[in-house]
């Protein structure tokens, strides 16, 4: 399968049998990483695989895990599970990949009693349960075997260019190009000479940088790129200088021009058709201009239809109902790795009731901070004796695991678990997600608890401007209760 897929990138058909530029392997790489994201299929069969052992982990009551329980490890967990005689094919090809789940999971301890501390992967932390955790560091970021830094990758992915121009870039920078030094290295014998200049050998290089006729092209580009000054030894280095020092429109045109020079080639190749320079700058420049325009119509249509439907009630603060208090929940990862958790909490009228400021330690994980602070949340609820509270938070993960009752198999998902008990046992109260701009007093105050860290405001409270007041600084007002408004006018 996965030959047939080569052959038809390669060569627009499986029956045409093309030069393979790239192998394999870097192909499936993400594209931030330098591949074009194409999937690994026997990866992608063994993580099919591995979704069915992990449903028969998460949910060993279902039909099928005691099915499979029952007939081949009645005595064990499904991590410990031994292979049998006569297996059927299903359970062996579900246990044969069962690697995957071992390698990538680790337990988060409680009693210890399942665990052996000897053979599984463990880690300590009081309090949870013991349930198996997936380890987010075994995802590793690779890097592109051509050297060039990630973030190369996504610059020329995000730019609003035509997708032909960000894969011809991809493919020059990969040495991908059918130039006739490329072909030369490979064995095969033709005149490695430019066909225009007859003076060096065709490589990447000299067709779009070092060529005399290149050198004409760039120079009317509206840039007006003068590469007699160039003193780079090779095209990669020159893009990623280039992509370094210029604005997002200059990196555009740096995309469209090497396709334009690509195909002015081919037409003098093939067709015997001289194209002179100005013409092919102007052709590139036309053509990234009419696709730029046609984009800009089709995004402000999208924006029109999903404006008409959609609601801006989560874009700003709203009051909860009379006798039901709102508190909001915002998170901060400072520059040392710590978490910093900001609470704010109010009336239906918008008067602060109360703040305060936690911090927390050992996680770098977006995810798992906005849980430190819902976590946070709840604590000062409990300590205040509230039953009726909206808790609103700017992290659709955690608002969603809470709302659709998620079992996270991850260190957060006690807090989760935590909070759906809460809701459970609290039925006028519940758990709301708002956008961030309708959540920055909380997210102030998660920055300001870097100075005033594990600080609680019970009857005197910080003061805190509007919304549109972008200072993080804060002052105590006495013994009186002021608002922290973030509502938009």
């Amino acid at each position: 399968m996965e030959k047939m897929i080569c052959h038809f990138w390669w060569g627009s058909s499986t029956d045409s049998r093309k030069v393979h530029w790239i192998k394999w392997q870097k192909i499936c790489k993400p594209k931030r990483n330098g591949g074009m994201g194409f999937r690994e299929l026997r990866a992608f069969n063994e993580a099919l695989l591995e979704i069915q052992g992990w449903r028969i982990i998460n949910h060993p009551s279902s039909l099928v895990a005691q099915v499979l329980k029952a007939k081949y490890f009645p005595k064990e967990q499904f991590l410990q599970a031994k292979p049998k005689q006569q297996m059927s094919y299903t359970w062996r090809s579900i246990l044969k990949a069962s690697w995957i789940i071992k390698k990538g999971c680790y337990w988060t301890i409680g009693s210890g009693e399942d665990v052996d501390i000897w053979q599984d992967n463990w880690i300590h932390q009081k309090g949870y349960q013991a349930i198996i955790n997936w380890e987010e560091s075994t995802v590793t970021t690779a890097t592109s075997s051509s050297a060039m830094p990630t973030n190369i990758w996504q610059m020329l992915w995000k730019l609003n260019v035509p997708p032909k121009h960000s894969h011809f870039i991809w493919r020059l920078l990969n040495e991908a190009i059918l130039v006739k030094g490329n072909l030369f290295k490979k064995g095969i014998r033709c005149d490695p000479l430019c066909p225009r200049c007859y003076n060096q050998m065709e490589t990447s290089h000299h067709v779009f940088l070092d060529c005399v006729w290149a050198k004409q092209v760039w120079f009317a580009s509206p840039l007006t790129i003068n590469l007699n000054e160039c003193q780079f030894a090779n095209l990669n280095d020159w893009v990623l200088h280039m992509f370094n020092q210029i604005d997002h429109a200059s990196k555009e045109l740096i995309a469209a021009t090497p396709y334009g020079i690509w195909y002015a080639m081919n037409l003098l190749v093939f067709q015997e058709k001289n194209l002179p320079p100005n013409d092919v700058s102007h052709i590139a420049f036309a053509q990234l201009q009419e696709f730029q325009r046609h984009n800009v119509k089709t995004q402000n249509i999208v924006k029109r239809n999903l404006s008409t439907g959609s609601s801006s009630n989560n874009t700003c603060w709203s009051p909860p109902p009379r006798g039901i208090l709102k508190i909001n929940v915002g998170a901060h990862l400072s520059s040392d790795g710590h978490w910093f958790s900001g609470l704010v909490l109010r009336r239906w009228d918008g008067s602060a009731i109360a703040a305060a400021t936690r911090l927390r330690t050992g996680s770098e994980a977006i995810v798992q901070g906005e849980a430190y602070g819902i976590n946070d949340a709840l604590d000062l609820v409990e300590k205040l004796g509230i039953s009726k509270v909206i808790i609103e938070s700017d992290s659709q993960i955690v608002v969603n695991s809470v709302k659709e009752k998620r079992s996270i198999r991850r260190s957060w998902g006690k807090i989760i678990q935590r909070w759906i008990v809460f809701l459970r046992n609290n039925p006028h109260s519940s758990i709301s997600w708002v956008k961030w701009v309708g959540n920055q007093a909380a997210h102030v105050l998660a920055k300001w608890a870097e100075n005033e860290p594990n600080k609680d405001w019970m009857h005197t409270v910080p003061l805190f401007g509007r919304e549109n007041h972008s200072s993080t600084s804060a002052t105590v007002i006495g013994r009186e209760l002021k608002p922290l408004d973030d509502r938009t006018d």
